[in-house]
């Protein structure tokens, strides 16, 4: 009997300790998951791209300083009187019975070649005088004429001595003649610019005289600064007889 009743009291403990546990357990706890959303925003940028096409610049001739060649009293003669602005222009007067004057004349065995600087941007005639005991008058050599044929050239040429322009002439007849002529020679210059006037015999006259006529007056000279004479290579102290214009 006293076993049982133990038996009932430990059931009873039993029970008790139960019903504590379990009214002791805290209260469910139920976890939100929190959704975060971003809202991203995309910005489209539009970029205008202008592309300018550039403008060439205007082409022009280089600048140079022209020089005043024609100084005050210095002496003229033939077509250099009042000629006005011109590239180049020296003519004295002829020697009267071998006497010395401003000017001589001068026999060149192939090339004799003046230079000069230039006072405007283009030429269009050179003239000038010639002589010879068996050198007739000048004509002008055509695209048909046999370059054999050709007694005389004049040319044009830069300073490094490229050639710019040329005129070929024959001689008629075969009778020494003094003549003066006007040579077409057209061609583009550069003002303030060197450049060099060129003759030339050719084939035809390689062993005929020719003559030409040199200023030697300081009165009468081209400026030696602005271009000087050469005479079969070797430079003079005189100046060529020529107008270029």
């Amino acid at each position: 009997m006293r076993n049982m009743s133990r038996k009932i009291l430990m059931i009873a403990s039993l029970c008790l300790s139960v019903t504590a546990c379990s009214g002791s357990s805290s209260a469910p706890t139920t976890t939100t998951p929190t959704s975060t959303t971003t809202s991203s925003t995309t910005s489209t940028t539009t970029t205008t791209t202008t592309t300018t096409i550039p403008v060439a610049p205007e082409i022009s001739s280089p600048s140079e300083t022209v020089p005043v060649i024609k100084t005050e009293g210095r002496k003229t003669a033939g077509p250099c009187v009042d000629v006005g602005v011109v590239d180049y222009c020296v003519w004295g007067t002829r020697p009267v019975d071998k006497t010395i004057t401003n000017s001589r004349s001068v026999e060149f065995a192939s090339v004799i070649e003046q230079g000069f600087t230039s006072m405007s941007d283009s030429m269009e005639t050179v003239q000038m005088e010639f002589e010879s005991r068996v050198i007739g008058k000048f004509i002008e050599a055509t695209e048909a004429t046999d370059p054999n044929a050709i007694c005389m050239q004049v040319s044009i040429a830069s300073f490094q001595g490229l050639p710019l322009s040329t005129m070929s002439y024959t001689d008629k007849d075969g009778t020494g003649v003094r003549q003066r002529i006007t040579m077409p020679v057209v061609n583009a210059l550069i003002p303030g610019a060197k450049h060099s006037l060129k003759i030339q015999k050719g084939p035809a006259c390689t062993a005929h005289d020719l003559s030409v006529m040199v200023a030697m007056s300081s009165q009468y000279k081209y400026p030696s600064k602005y271009g000087t004479l050469k005479i079969d290579g070797r430079k003079s102290t005189g100046s060529l007889w020529a107008l270029i214009d």
